[in-house]
């Protein structure tokens, strides 16, 4: 009778795998804890490049604010090579978090109050935006979370994860950290996590291996 009430508490941890991860860092750009692209450290400049080379046509993201470019750019380059074809969208959950919200387009916002206020600018000053833009882009529809912490930590992010699919029928995570602080200082790193035997498994030391955020 309880496990009848409690019907995703008896799901498997040790099934779960960190399928890829992809960080971005002050211009460079890591897969899977790998350096593989290195450009401009300024990130009006680097968010071009990587977004010529690693995204598909999608011009909606040149009206997003840089917090939203960073998150978009790095689930791009997550996804690129991972087959969403036979998945179903309603079962692909985000959680993401950061340490500055949207303090960065927050500023901005407050220098057009000066003169004319920005409903083009105010629209991106929740930080769950970010995750919004991410799931319209792939169209997912599943559950998604944006959490604000102090700094990354890879043991906090995996609780959040844990917690996520043993009360849901959640099938892959999407999950990590995004944070802009300014043009030259932004860092995000996310992964794709789900059931595959031949990846690393879904452990706080795995997380923290393939994490070059310092």
């Amino acid at each position: 009778m309880e496990d009848a009430i409690q019907p995703y508490y008896s799901r498997k941890m040790d099934n779960w795998s960190i399928i890829n991860s992809v960080e971005i860092n002050n211009g460079k750009v890591f897969a899977n804890g790998r350096l593989v692209h290195d450009t401009e450290n300024d990130f009006t400049l680097a968010s071009k490049e990587l977004y010529k080379k690693y995204s598909k046509a999608y011009i909606k993201f040149f009206k997003m604010d840089a917090l939203s470019k960073l998150g978009f750019l790095t689930a791009e380059i997550l996804l690129k090579d991972f087959n969403l074809e036979n998945i179903d969208m309603n079962e692909i959950a985000l959680v993401v978090g950061n340490s500055n919200a949207t303090k960065d387009t927050d500023l901005k916002y407050l220098q057009t109050m000066r003169e004319q206020p920005s409903p083009a600018v105010f629209v991106y000053t929740l930080p769950n935006i970010l995750v919004g833009e991410i799931c319209i882009r792939h169209g997912f529809k599943g559950q998604n979370v944006f959490y604000i912490s102090g700094k990354f930590d890879e043991e906090e992010l995996y609780e959040n994860i844990e917690l996520l699919i043993n009360n849901s029928t959640t099938d892959y995570v999407i999950g990590g950290w995004v944070d802009f602080i300014n043009p030259n200082d932004y860092k995000s790193i996310l992964y794709l996590i789900g059931k595959d035997s031949k990846s690393s498994k879904f452990a706080i030391n795995n997380l923290k291996r393939l994490n070059n955020i310092k």
